[in-house]
């Protein structure tokens, strides 16, 4: 009596990846999600607080000119905060896309290619080490590379791993 190979059970992903919620970019680096609600959080609390005008305080102490001309100005700047502080954070996801490699960028601790999608016209960064996988094994067109996708993360870093042909 012979018994059918179980296929191995998939291990549940631990990393989420952040995904901007209005452009849907993937970010190079970003902190935490708590990190980013608590700017959120205070964002709206000042926007609920009502219009405030700071000044910038100059190196001798003293303080200099508003920091906003008028309340729109304020108002559109919390609100600009709010908006690119907001990503929703989701499991990594395979999927098939032509990237166009647009250059490369040095962070903190990471040096990274930039890329985006012919698709969607989303940002995206690869790593070097994913690069070099590429460039050993797949035929790069012009820059643009066709294949199957996935979000990784390294460290405190984002970026895009290349799967595969079609």
């Amino acid at each position: 009596m012979t018994t059918a190979k179980k296929a191995p059970a998939r291990r549940k992903s631990t990393i989420k990846i952040p995904v901007h919620v209005k452009t849907g970019d993937v970010p190079h680096w970003i902190a935490d999600e708590s990190w980013l609600q608590e700017r959120i959080e205070s964002r709206r609390e000042t926007l609920a607080e009502g219009f405030q005008n700071p000044r910038y305080r100059n190196m001798d102490g003293t303080f200099g000119e508003p920091m906003y001309i008028n309340e729109a100005v304020w108002k559109g700047a919390m609100q600009r905060d709010i908006e690119i502080w907001t990503y929703e954070w989701r499991e990594p996801w395979e999927f098939v896309d032509t990237y166009q490699i647009t250059g490369y960028s040095r962070g903190r601790s990471a040096a990274y290619f930039n890329l985006v999608s012919k698709a969607t016209g989303m940002k995206c960064s690869m790593f070097l080490t994913d690069m070099t996988d590429i460039l050993t094994t797949v035929n790069i067109n012009k820059g643009k590379i066709k294949g199957r996708w996935i979000f990784v993360k390294r460290g405190q870093n984002y970026g895009i791993k290349y799967l595969g042909d079609k």
